[in-house]
């Protein structure tokens, strides 16, 4: 199963704009994103995905792989779809593009899990918080949480 990961980054950002271009640790914070997702075992293309000719050119800069996508997308959903449709991969996982602490292993949690259970549609990384504190990872297998057709309001049994 060939798996891709698809960081949609809009310049245009409605609270912060710029948001993934600002310098982090003396690189964008873009940067920081790609190349934790690359360090995910379980995803063979890493891509980003924006309608910014700057984020575009800020992305060659640095050697990241990048598809120019339409403007007129409501979500940064939209943004992973246009460029899924045109990729051979049986699994696409939707990547933050303001995660610069993203980690790896949660990913490929996720897409272990996603592998196992072809029933399900999509799924989700999250956490649970206890006293205001992250205490790990959650859902089903206690790593990530799936959704399947015919519940898409409430996680799959599994």
């Amino acid at each position: 199963m060939t798996t891709a990961g698809i960081i949609p980054a809009r310049y245009q950002s409605t609270r912060l704009h710029g948001k993934v271009l600002l310098p982090l640790d003396g690189y964008p914070m873009l940067y920081h994103v790609y190349h934790r997702a690359s360090r995910c075992r379980t995803l063979r293309r890493v891509i980003v995905a924006t309608d910014s000719a700057k984020v575009s050119a800020v992305c060659t800069s640095y050697g990241m792989k990048v598809v120019m996508t339409g403007a007129g997308h409501a979500s940064g959903t939209d943004r992973v779809a246009e460029v899924a449709a045109y990729l051979k991969a049986d699994l696409i996982v939707n990547i933050q593009a303001d995660e610069p602490l993203l980690k790896p292993e949660v990913v490929d949690l996720l897409v272990r899990h996603m592998r196992d259970h072809p029933e399900l549609l999509f799924g989700t990384v999250g956490s649970t918080y206890l006293r205001g504190r992250a205490a790990g990872p959650r859902g089903s297998q206690g790593s990530s949480q799936g959704w399947s057709g015919g519940s898409l309001l409430s996680p799959a049994a599994g």
